[in-house]
């Protein structure tokens, strides 16, 4: 959805590339290309995962990225609510709230209408929250694209990654043995309820 929005509201158009693997089809390339222009530029290449899949870079928990009611986008007052997640430090979740006037706040702006409600079941399970409203998700996607701000990964982390779980496996395999049964089961037991 926030995909089809981007290219529909630049005018855009989208250059996948799926190759047969086996019995399946995997998406390997996804590039935006400018069809205006002879010939085509290329706007941007999304990062896609070994999956297929665009991995999606949230920006914080939910409603860090602006959000107006239903009630208040269909009133007849010229002013709207606008709401966002205020940075705190407390564990409470604190909404700020800012009156814009209609006309002002929607111009030249992608919008994206859904609803968030629980018992609509549109609440996905993300890295950031057990329950994301769907919603959100595409605003987050249309943000990415828009922004061009993708989630990366440091270049070199395939190489890093095993190596430091290797030597903290050879760390603690050594630190458990030389405590004898006990205390192993002891430090074991706090790194597992910690």
């Amino acid at each position: 959805l926030a995909l089809q929005q981007y290219l529909v509201s630049t005018g855009y158009r989208a250059d996948v590339k799926v190759d047969q693997i086996g019995s399946s089809k995997k998406m390997t390339s996804f590039v935006i290309k400018d069809p205006s222009q002879d010939p085509e530029k290329v706007i941007q290449t999304l990062p896609i995962d070994s999956q297929g899949q665009l991995v999606i870079n949230y920006y914080g928990p939910q409603q860090t990225l602006l959000s107006v009611s239903a009630k208040e986008l269909f009133s007849q007052s010229p002013d709207i609510q606008v709401y966002e997640r205020a940075v705190s430090n407390s564990k409470e979740v604190v909404i700020k709230s800012e009156l814009k006037p209609k006309s002002e706040f929607f111009k030249d702006k992608n919008v994206i209408l859904g609803a968030t409600a629980m018992a609509l079941y549109d609440l996905r399970n993300t890295p950031i929250d057990a329950n994301y409203p769907g919603p959100e998700i595409h605003q987050t996607v249309l943000n990415n694209l828009l922004n061009q701000q993708y989630f990366s990964r440091p270049i070199k982390e395939k190489f890093y990654l095993p190596v430091i779980l290797f030597f903290y496996g050879l760390f603690f395999s050594l630190l458990l043995f030389s405590e004898g049964a006990l205390n192993s089961a002891i430090i074991l037991a706090f790194f597992t309820i910690a």
